[in-house]
């Protein structure tokens, strides 16, 4: 791999960080960013015209009355297109398509009017993040990890469905029902699942999320750290790499695909950001090569104003009911079922929890007048309130 770069071509890709990371004065501007241009992409979804019809929009209707399905993707009408449309038009974050590991895609829907209220991705879990380690008292093997716990990567309301009806609640809550965890077990035969991790889109910002409140549902393990800018996105990551390959004989600095014994062809895990520490490390090594102090500290002084936005996220933990996850985990113990909590995590049970929760959100909203009736969505508004 390359290793030096001459001073133009320092200068060239140092200011393509420094005009990036420098744009943007906050998370919410980096995502609302991103964001549009993606959305400035989307295609229309080829069920219905247009799209954010499929959307919930029967705010009359009360809590009470609700009845919901949950369509895993490509097993139902829903195929893996469809859900990345209608999850463009509503994800506060920019959709990673091509996420390597588990994936189990579902579209929440109420039953009565065959209208989408929310989308689940469930994913492979994070292997090691510090507020989990802490709290089980050691950190555990990556297999372990792999076998035991699901992420929910995306857990998504429609909105205003979210805002008038606790909405993030009922389809984080679905998350953590027994039923899908084992449908989980059922795609992926070597697993034995016993907890359920997310954390929040926000934390440091607005100090709460969506999943406080949900005990003992999920619980609130601690917050995540982070040092890292957020990943350079899109055009310019896609210029950026194209040019290194020029420079690197035709050869990307990070290869798309990185065989494994069961895939030849797997997609290299987290290639983005892989590619740009490669990018960092050649700016600041050629740097000090041509004695370019200057534009080595404005080149670091961006990368320290994008580690700057980065959030700090709030980190949630959901047990289904079983009492010693953490001995199953980092010690290899048995599961051992809380009899007081396990029938709680029946989807039923879960649906009916937040029954109450959202009647008396909606009731409330309703008598102060506060009820939100617009649809959400990017092509209809760029200016989307995207910390909730």
């Amino acid at each position: 791999m390359i290793q030096i770069i001459t001073p133009d071509q320092v200068n060239f890709v140092a200011d393509q960080f420094i005009q990036y990371y420098h744009q943007f004065e906050t998370i919410t501007d980096y995502q609302r960013f991103v964001r549009l241009q993606r959305t400035n992409k989307t295609e229309p979804v080829s069920s219905l015209f247009p799209p954010e019809d499929d959307f919930f929009s029967d705010w009359d209707m009360s809590p009470m009355d609700m009845e919901f399905e949950i369509h895993e993707v490509k097993e139902s009408r829903y195929d893996p297109k469809d859900f990345n449309k209608y999850l463009d038009l509503i994800y506060s974050h920019a959709n990673e398509k091509g996420i390597p590991g588990k994936r189990i895609q579902m579209v929440v829907t109420e039953k009565k009017t065959g209208s989408i209220v929310g989308l689940i991705h469930l994913a492979s879990p994070i292997i090691c993040i510090k507020p989990r380690n802490d709290n089980f008292g050691g950190i555990p093997d990556a297999h372990s990890v792999n076998r035991h716990m699901i992420m929910g990567n995306i857990i998504v309301p429609a909105q205003p469905f979210g805002f008038n009806y606790n909405g993030g609640k009922l389809i984080a809550a679905l998350c953590c029902s027994h039923e899908i965890r084992q449908r989980v077990m059922e795609k992926y035969p070597n697993t034995e699942i016993v907890a359920f991790e997310t954390t929040s889109l926000y934390g440091s910002t607005k100090g709460m999320s969506m999943y406080d409140g949900m005990k003992p549902v999920l619980r609130h393990f601690g917050d995540t750290v982070s040092s890292f800018p957020p990943n350079i996105n899109d055009t310019t990551f896609t210029d950026l790499d194209h040019y290194f390959a020029d420079l690197n004989g035709g050869d990307p600095l990070i290869p798309n695909i990185t065989p494994r014994p069961n895939n030849p062809k797997s997609p290299t895990t987290s290639r983005k950001m892989k590619s740009q520490n490669a990018m960092k490390a050649i700016v600041k090594r050629s740097c000090k090569k041509h004695g370019m102090a200057d534009k080595l500290a404005e080149f670091e002084a961006a990368l320290v104003h994008g580690t700057n936005l980065t959030e700090r996220k709030r980190y949630y933990v959901c047990n289904y009911g079983y009492s010693n996850i953490s001995d199953v985990i980092l010690k290899g113990a048995d599961p051992v079922v809380n009899p007081q909590n396990w029938d709680k995590f029946y989807q039923e049970n879960l649906i009916n929890w937040w029954k109450g929760k959202a009647q008396r959100r909606w009731e409330s909203l309703n008598q102060d007048g506060r009820l939100r009736t617009e649809l959400e969505v990017w092509t209809r508004n760029p200016n989307i309130d995207i910390i909730r």
